[in-house]
């Protein structure tokens, strides 16, 4: 029952990394477009690895 809301928080992470890189989705103001898309891939990446080793510990 603990694991979910783990799950759920990487998961989280994952989407919020594609909204992104997706055109027309969430983009950092300060930022610009370009590392708003590299900011959007670590997201990503960070996000897979913790789902993927949510269920190690």
């Amino acid at each position: 029952m603990n694991m979910i809301p783990r799950q759920l928080a990487w998961a989280w992470l994952i989407i919020i990394g594609g909204l992104m890189i997706y055109p027309g989705g969430i983009s950092c103001i300060v930022c610009g477009s370009l590392l708003s898309n590299i900011m959007g891939v670590i997201s990503i990446a960070i996000g897979g690895m913790g789902f993927a080793t949510a269920g190690r510990g």
